[in-house]
């Protein structure tokens, strides 16, 4: 995992050094809303890993351009511990500065999450029928982008939190941690 994390932050480092000014920053297409002034359709698609699994995510909705703020809806395909689950959630988030080729992010989605069914199989080989379940899903996600002429290069992390996912303690169980690191393109 330190790997992992050390490689995603090389290659942050990187393309934020190739992806330096060279017009004194004239350019309006400077920040994620790419040149517009008034509010504006804004999507994303983002792929990552997870401790343990893979995850695919797609957000749609409205950029605010003078405040930097994002709200939309966001669709979730999560495979963990042998197991899927989509997350269907409410997405906001917060681009700082306001332009520039790097900016800077804070995000939250909050939603619903649909475990699917699935066999398990325990330590003596009997296997059972798990059927599926809804529960609530928070995500609070940290990040940059990188902005180009008519795309967004994002790279974030983020840590899911459900009670899908159990951490038992001497206090009973909590919600369990689930970090994740991604990157994909916003349009």
């Amino acid at each position: 995992m330190k790997r992992l994390i050390l490689i995603f932050a090389a290659l942050s480092i990187g393309i934020s050094a190739a992806a330096g000014t060279t017009d004194n920053g004239t350019d309006p297409n400077r920040s994620v809303a790419h040149g517009a002034e008034s509010p504006k359709y804004m999507g994303s698609v983002n792929a990552g890993v997870a401790f343990l699994g893979l995850y695919f995510n797609t957000s749609h909705g409205v950029i605010f351009p003078g405040s930097g703020l994002y709200a939309g809806g966001s669709l979730q395909y999560n495979y963990i511990y042998g197991a899927s689950a989509v997350d269907i959630a409410a997405h906001g988030k917060w681009y700082y500065p306001g332009e520039g080729r790097v900016q800077g992010y804070l995000g939250l989605e909050a939603g619903l999450s649909v475990l699917c069914p699935f066999y398990s199989k325990d330590a003596y080989g009997s296997s059972e029928y798990h059927d599926a379940e809804a529960s609530f899903v928070t995500s609070p996600s940290l990040g940059l982008v990188i902005n180009f002429n008519k795309v967004s290069l994002d790279i974030g992390a983020k840590v899911r939190f459900s009670p899908q996912i159990l951490l038992g303690s001497s206090l009973g169980y909590i919600w369990a941690p689930l970090p994740m690191l991604g990157i994909g393109l916003v349009f």
